[in-house]
């Protein structure tokens, strides 16, 4: 009796044990069929429309078990019903993750046909942004500091991304930086190393190129990054564009994002230039001043201070067919050209009537300047 007593025990245990990896084995079959998932996610989608007000759809989506995602055509409306983001693909591969330490490593960020458009509309104060801040923002919790996140990731690629940003309140420019409508396209970047420790972002750009709308091609971009609240840096920082091609060291200061808005008078900048070459039409995009000019401009040494003081130490610079200078110089008043002055300590000036009056220009038109 004991022996059949225990024999159905057993075999009711076996059945339960059967059934219960029956049940786990089929919800885990289930959670790795992709159109499952794409259910599941889309269901997500439609309760976070329901909560933002707005529309947030996904095709479709393909989770590896606890090691990969593919994510599909995620679309988010902003409250105007217009276009705020658009990605046709999303893979991320997870190398580790300790919820407990707080640790995220990433082997791979891959985001393609990214589409990210921020506008201010007129009547309103804020970017189409400011409702999704908003919604995922937690409120500070000052009673007990926090670790914060560990997040790396072995390699970042945005294949084919593009960015656009419109304040209607603001007029367009026809030529030149628009900061106020911007329109970047084509945008391609490589990046490796990337981690986040607290309020700093530490990276690896091996490869950035992007066209904007008024015509500027920035060819390629490389560099070691490090970006804070206090500074941007940029070691064997490489710029290259159709005609330009700049080798250097970039170092900025400042005591808060903020100073940004008033970069003139409060980012400090440092750089050391390698010998590198620059054409003034690069630069006339930026500085409109310089618009007409088309020259080379060929530079090496050190360059620091704000744009309003600007200090140049041991440099060398050569323009044109007869135009080099050696020496230290001091620039104050910028960017209004017309009311900077600059000093000079040369070691060595030569230039010729040619280089002069093509220099002499405002606007694409030159300043008269007598022959003899």
């Amino acid at each position: 009796m004991i022996f059949k007593s225990i024999k159905k025990v057993f075999a009711g245990t076996l059945f339960l044990l059967l059934l219960l990896v029956l049940i786990i084995g089929g919800g885990y079959m289930a959670l790795r069929s992709p159109k499952v998932q794409t259910r599941i996610t889309q269901y997500i989608a439609g309760h976070l429309s329901e909560e933002l007000k707005t529309t947030v759809t996904v095709d479709g989506v393909d989770i590896g078990f606890f090691n990969r995602v593919i994510l599909e055509g995620l679309y988010v409306e902003d409250q105007r019903g217009d276009t705020l983001a658009y990605l046709s693909d999303l893979h991320l591969g997870l190398r580790y993750i300790s919820l407990e330490k707080q640790q995220v490593y990433l082997s791979q960020l891959r985001l393609d046909n990214v589409k990210f458009y921020l506008r201010k509309y007129e009547g309103e104060e804020k970017l189409n942004l400011q409702f999704l801040i908003d919604y995922f923002s937690v409120p500070k919790d000052t009673s007990s500091a926090k670790k914060p996140w560990d997040l790396r990731s072995n390699s970042l690629e945005l294949r084919n991304a593009a960015f656009q940003l419109h304040d209607n309140y603001v007029a367009e420019k026809t030529r030149g930086a628009d900061y106020k409508h911007l329109d970047v396209r084509h945008i391609n970047l490589l990046a490796d190393g990337i981690s986040i420790d607290e309020d700093t972002i530490f990276g690896n750009i091996r490869k950035l190129n992007c066209i904007e709308r008024h015509g500027f091609t920035l060819t390629d971009f490389q560099g070691v990054v490090k970006v804070s609240p206090k500074e941007l840096k940029v070691d064997e920082l490489k710029i290259e564009t159709p005609s330009t091609l700049l080798d250097l060291d970039l170092h900025y200061t400042y005591n808060q994002w903020t100073d940004y808005r008033s970069f003139v008078d409060s980012v400090r900048m440092d750089y050391h230039f390698r010998p590198s070459k620059v054409n003034l039409k690069d630069v006339a995009f930026f500085a409109p001043a310089l618009y007409g000019l088309h020259e080379e401009l060929r530079i090496t040494g050190h360059v620091n201070g704000t744009v309003s003081g600007l200090n140049a130490r041991d440099i060398i610079l050569e323009y044109g067919s007869g135009t080099k200078l050696l020496g230290n110089m001091d620039m104050d008043g910028l960017p209004n050209i017309q009311e900077t002055f600059l000093y000079l300590d040369l070691k060595r000036f030569s230039t010729n009537y040619r280089d002069l009056r093509s220099l002499l220009q405002v606007n694409g038109k030159s300043i008269p300047i007598p022959a003899t």
